[in-house]
């Protein structure tokens, strides 16, 4: 299940990315100083919530390796004294 949600999130984050790629591309050049300031703070708070979600994907990456890695170690210690 961890690795279901860490996979749909990740997808999530990675077709996010991809939109707002896709949104910067076609934006209009403006020359309004107010507006483009507005803009601008509008795009940063864009890249902080990207970098949040990309953060918290590499920490769910980490979570779950750490669970493959205990599974794998538990396996070869239960294979081991089985022996």
């Amino acid at each position: 299940m961890f690795l279901f949600l860490t996979q749909s999130y990740c997808c999530q984050v990675s077709s996010q990315l991809e939109l707002w790629a896709e949104e910067l591309q076609h934006q209009e050049l403006v020359t309004d100083g107010n507006k483009a300031e507005q803009m601008l703070v509008m795009h940063n708070e864009s890249v902080l919530h990207m970098q949040n979600c990309t953060f918290e994907v590499l920490q769910r990456g980490q979570e779950l390796s750490q669970v493959c890695w205990c599974f794998h170690f538990n396996y070869f210690f239960v294979m081991l004294i089985n022996y």
